[in-house]
């Protein structure tokens, strides 16, 4: 608010002045307000009456626009670029670093196997549809140590063929 103070040989008196802005596509009126007041001999009140405002639509708009687009500087448009781009590539590395971690689960599984029964369980139940012929081996009793890294070997083409 404005303050105005204007001395009297009454005494002081002072203005106080409030500027609004109204915001309205239709007609409204501001309330009527009933004030009191002091001074030094005694109470006052003062009734405002209410106030009707008319509202006009302008005749001419000086933008054909309501909202046009901000004005964004360079540098904020590079910085946004490269979050897109770290936000992407934070992505894509957690994506590799999953795969990568499953397909060495897959391994460790294989290679912590002791004997032929296990990892023939082991193939039957994870990988029902390859490694066949390392299966049947098994069966035979050949060469563990010999399956076993065929089997390590192939993990990437068993894989590859059920995608």
């Amino acid at each position: 608010p404005r303050k105005k103070i204007r001395y009297t040989k009454e005494g002081a008196q002072i203005v106080y002045r409030f500027s609004y802005a109204i915001i309205a596509d239709h007609p409204f009126a501001i309330n009527p307000v009933h004030l009191r007041g002091y001074d030094y001999r005694s109470f006052y009140s003062i009734d405002l009456p209410s106030v009707p405002v008319n509202v006009t639509p302008p005749p001419k708009l000086t933008d054909s626009v309501d909202e046009p687009e901000p004005i964004v500087p360079v540098f904020d448009r590079v910085l946004r670029f490269l979050g897109y781009v770290v936000i992407f590539g934070a992505g894509f590395l957690s994506a590799l670093v999953v795969m990568r971690l499953v397909r060495d689960r897959d391994r460790s599984e294989i290679a912590e196997t002791k004997d032929p029964k296990e990892l023939l369980a082991l193939l039957v139940v994870r990988y029902p549809e390859c490694f066949a012929e390392e299966k049947r081996a098994l069966r035979e009793g050949k060469s563990f140590k010999k399956i076993k890294k065929k089997v390590l070997k192939g993990l990437r083409r068993c894989k590859e063929s059920k995608s």
